[in-house]
């Protein structure tokens, strides 16, 4: 009787086993980290063009890195990629400087911190700062079959806005009488010698009309020294219009200030004008 009391009794014993607590949550995480920011192409005017740049034409992409401090600040600027003129890239880095201003960025802990960045900017000069000695403009002028007057003008690749269209009635009216578009396209090219003029596809502007050229002598101060025709051509479009081309060297009398000037102590220039007028 003792041995089976027994047994019964050491088998109520038994220990129950409980399931573990879970664990306890993890400490709250800080603020994910933050790169610094800033609108870096809104501190750009077309009044920082720098001088040099604009009498050479020149235009380009520059790449850079900035070292930005836990205040915002700039604290270096270094070229990563040149633009290929020495006056953009270092007036580049140098209105990033004094410019700039960044929301600081922010550690792990959400305190603002040092951060590094690379950018790229793209300087283009604005039309009205193109130079004359290094400028292809193309004027369109295109009347539908209805009559209704459409005219564009670009400079080096990019339109001008807002436009008067000048357009003759006489383009409006052939149109509407043969119920057909027809478009005039005048091209101006004026570059100084010994540069490469960029390349061009005439083809879809139809049938030259004209084509005059000009040789100018152009002293450092910017003034016409003297004009010389070289190509002066009148072409025959259709059967019953014929188009007189004007004499090139009109529109640069001599002694009248039409282009910019040279660099301070620089010789006189020679430039080329080259003037077509084409249909379709």
């Amino acid at each position: 009787m003792i041995s089976i009391v027994a047994g019964l009794f050491l088998q109520g014993a038994r220990p129950e086993y409980q399931a573990a607590p879970p664990p306890p949550p993890p400490p709250p995480r800080g603020p994910a980290p933050r790169r610094a920011r800033a609108n870096l192409a809104a501190l750009l005017t077309a009044d920082d063009y720098p001088a040099e740049a604009v009498q050479k034409g020149e235009e380009g992409a520059v790449g850079f890195r900035l070292e930005v401090g836990a205040n915002g600040r700039v604290t270096s600027c270094a070229i990563t990629q040149s633009s290929g003129s020495a006056s953009l890239d270092s007036t580049t880095c140098r209105l990033m400087q004094t410019r700039a201003r960044f929301t600081p960025a922010l550690d792990s802990r959400g305190r603002p911190t040092a951060d590094s960045l690379a950018s790229r900017i793209v300087w283009r000069l604005p039309v009205d700062l193109i130079p004359m000695q290094s400028r292809w403009l193309v004027g369109t002028m295109r009347a539908s079959p209805a009559g209704a007057l459409e005219c564009t003008i670009t400079v080096n690749n990019r339109a001008v806005s807002p436009v008067t269209c000048n357009a003759p009635p006489s383009l409006a009216e052939e149109a509407r009488a043969s119920g057909r578009s027809v478009q005039e396209t005048y091209f101006e090219m004026i570059t100084v010698d010994g540069r490469q003029p960029p390349p061009m596809n005439p083809v879809s502007w139809g049938e030259r009309l004209t084509a005059t050229e000009a040789k100018l002598r152009v002293a450092a101060d910017g003034s016409i020294l003297g004009c010389w025709v070289t190509r002066h051509e009148q072409l025959e479009a259709g059967k019953t219009r014929r188009v007189l081309a004007p004499d090139p060297c009109k529109a640069w009398p001599t002694g009248s200030r039409k282009f910019e000037p040279g660099p301070e102590g620089g010789a006189a220039r020679d430039v080329t004008v080259s003037k077509s007028l084409y249909r379709r």
